[in-house]
């Protein structure tokens, strides 16, 4: 997940990079060629991987008051896990998209995520969040000054591996 920063001082903020540590997908593909996918995010896990721009290095303790804010926003303790589902997918050559649901802080709404599968089996796909879709206020700080971008972007980088 990429994270952006807005508000006049944006400047002084960080855009991160945020993972998730646990997570699973499963994708089952049926004799027309599409596929069901369901895909589980361990809230808990979600980390900070990188933390680009701002006036400043981000420090140790700034990453753990952002990753306390995130567990204050995400609530994994109530809602521990994220997900998404998608029914059925549709494919264009190697283009493929997945129209579902994004289960997120108790909150489902539709969300297609769009990509492509290469031809080893590679699944490289993104979605935007808009984070008050889901009734979740983005962060702001300095009295507004400084504020999380209402949009998250969530690029996924899997193989695809058949069931055993």
């Amino acid at each position: 997940m990429k994270t952006s920063r807005s508000g006049l001082g944006a400047r002084a903020g960080h855009d991160l990079v945020i993972e998730a540590a646990e997570w699973t997908g499963t994708a089952v593909v049926g004799p027309d060629g599409s596929a069901r996918v369901h895909v589980e995010v361990n809230a808990g896990s979600l980390t900070i991987r990188d933390a680009l721009g701002g006036l400043k290095p981000m420090t140790s303790s700034d990453r753990k008051m952002t990753e306390k804010n995130m567990v204050k926003v995400l609530q994994p303790g109530k809602y521990p896990m994220i997900t998404f589902v998608a029914d059925s997918t549709g494919q264009t050559g190697d283009a493929v998209t997945a129209p579902g649901a994004l289960t997120l802080v108790g909150n489902t709404q539709p969300l297609t995520v769009s990509g492509t599968v290469s031809s080893s089996g590679r699944l490289r796909a993104s979605a935007t969040v808009t984070q008050s879709r889901w009734g979740i206020t983005p962060f702001s700080a300095f009295f507004g000054a400084l504020r999380l971008a209402d949009d998250v972007a969530v690029e996924v980088d899997a193989e695809l591996v058949p069931a055993r």
